[in-house]
């Protein structure tokens, strides 16, 4: 399978929108959650590996998906963070 730049940017383009979008549910209905948002982040980032793991390829082609997912969620992860209101501080 040859890997070109639109597949990349479509992948990425729908990861950060159904990222966006589970930011926006978590923050409706969960207190906490840009934190609870970003474990889940980092988590689907670490499962984003398995299927490099499992490909049969050379090493340098593993090594360059790994890059690039890592490159994605460098810029996805805190972009989102960041795009989230801050919760509130309560006041008693």
């Amino acid at each position: 399978m040859i890997v070109g730049l639109p597949l990349v940017i479509g992948f990425a383009l729908a990861l950060a929108l159904l990222g966006w979008g589970a930011l926006a549910v978590l923050e409706r209905y969960i207190r906490r959650a840009r934190t609870i948002w970003t474990v889940i982040a980092i988590a689907v980032l670490m499962l984003s590996f398995v299927p490099i793991l499992g490909v049969e390829a050379t090493s340098g082609t593993k090594s360059v998906l790994s890059l690039m997912h890592l490159a994605v969620a460098a810029v996805l992860i805190p972009m989102l963070r960041r795009s989230a209101p801050k919760p509130h501080s309560a006041t008693t």
